[in-house]
């Protein structure tokens, strides 16, 4: 594998690209405006999850062996070096951070701790990832950090845009973005049961965690419905709601039956994600109406 292919396996790409398009496009909404700061917003989420998911490659070393996961052998060939260079990226990018924009330190160092508690045993505590529920609720505390809070304390606005619409958002986003989570699981659900990890797949079976899904994409979908429906959320916040269709079609494309869907389509269906954000961006970088706006 060439040094490029394994920086691509082990930082993610396909990751980074839905946070950097999940927080410019909240960070949008909260905003109405795509300015320099909001990029930047943008561009220190993707750092935090680079390291989280750079640091999660070492930690879960085993079990991406076990399931033939991409750049697995090279990292467990320089694992310490993998792992070192990890640590000291963290904490370089937090002293910049706090030189270039220091009024998101604090969640940026609640979001490192979450991620190393995830990556982690600390105190003779188990990591979360080795957790069940809390290994998805981990993630879900990070998302609800670099999606929501970022943008929002990054640019000031936490005072001036409504509690309602916020928290209906949130509990739109994080059933839909554990809708993925679930799909790795079923990628992985040979290398986690030999290892005991307790994922939804593990514990309750690929056909559980499949109607797993369904309920979280269900749930998702009511949070942009109810605020339509009752005027709670204008259309650019409500209009989110495509994702759910968009998702639900695509894992019964990859999942549906007794498919279990593979390393490949599982990046795919993060593409697709993404790629349904951006489009949301370039529909109001080109001009496009999207409903009036919620003046911050």
């Amino acid at each position: 594998m060439t040094p490029l292919r394994l920086w691509a396996s082990v930082a993610r790409p396909h990751i980074l690209a839905i946070i950097f398009a999940s927080t410019i496009t909240y960070g949008w909404i909260f905003q109405g405006a795509h300015t320099g700061a909001l990029l930047f917003i943008g561009a220190v989420a993707v750092w935090d999850w680079f390291i989280v998911n750079w640091m999660n490659k070492a930690t879960d070393l085993e079990e991406d062996l076990a399931n033939g996961i991409a750049g697995a052998e090279a990292v467990a060939a320089h694992k310490r070096a993998v792992e070192g260079l990890g640590w000291g990226m963290m904490v370089a990018g937090l002293a910049a951070g706090a030189w270039l924009h220091p009024e998101l330190l604090p969640l940026r160092l609640s979001f490192t701790a979450v991620g190393i508690v995830y990556n982690y045993n600390v105190l003779g505590f188990k990591r979360l990832k080795e957790r069940y529920f809390f290994k998805n609720f981990g993630s879900s505390i990070l998302f609800t950090h670099s999606v929501f809070l970022y943008p929002l304390f990054g640019l000031g606005l936490e005072g001036a845009y409504p509690v309602v619409p916020l928290v209906l958002s949130i509990f739109f986003f994080i059933p839909l973005e554990l809708t993925y989570e679930v799909m790795y699981d079923l990628r992985d659900i040979d290398g986690d049961r030999r290892f005991n990890v307790p994922t939804f797949p593990v514990v309750h079976g690929a056909d559980g965690a499949k109607r797993i899904i369904t309920g979280l994409l269900v749930f998702s979908a009511i949070f942009p419905v109810i605020g339509a429906a009752t005027g709670l959320l204008v259309l650019r916040e409500w209009v989110v709601v495509a994702g759910v269709l968009q998702q639900a079609l695509l894992v019964r494309h990859f999942a549906g039956g007794e498919r279990l869907p593979d390393a490949r389509q599982c990046i795919a269906l993060t593409w697709w994600g993404a790629a349904q954000l951006a489009s949301y961006n370039l529909w109001i970088l080109i001009g496009l109406p999207l409903g009036e706006g919620r003046a911050p």
